[in-house]
């Protein structure tokens, strides 16, 4: 039976299909450098952590920039859409393809098994 979309809630998802196959099929080998920092005899230590993982990295949106803090959009902006076992925080920092990026926003899509990332050129120390 075909329903109209006029009969579905408003935030339902039960008529959505499921497309974390279709997903995770696009996704390839990719490599990221996950940046902690530890206070050490009173200094702050950087260390880096390669971590491999399954994922997508694409330019941001042009038309998502234009909503970016103002002198923010001359900087470098990146989304990944990457499996789990890259579990990143908003605020840290990590490495792609040698270049510091910040982690700005975080979303885990749990119904399709993935995180999107937004992430921008590091412009501070991480």
């Amino acid at each position: 039976m075909i329903t109209n979309g006029k009969t579905n809630k408003i935030g339902t998802m039960s008529k959505l299909p499921n497309m974390s196959n279709t997903i995770i099929g696009w996704f390839q080998d990719i490599t990221f450098g996950v940046v902690t920092r530890a206070v050490v005899d009173y200094e702050s230590v950087k260390s880096i952590q390669t971590i491999k993982t399954k994922g997508v990295v694409q330019p941001y949106q042009p038309t998502e920039l234009d909503i970016q803090v103002a002198g923010s959009r001359s900087w470098n902006w990146l989304m990944i859409h990457c499996l789990p076992d890259l579990n990143l925080e908003e605020n840290s920092y990590i490495y792609y393809k040698d270049i510091q990026y910040k982690v700005m926003k975080k979303y885990f899509y749990e119904e399709y098994g993935y995180y999107e990332y937004v992430i921008c050129e590091g412009y501070e120390n991480g």
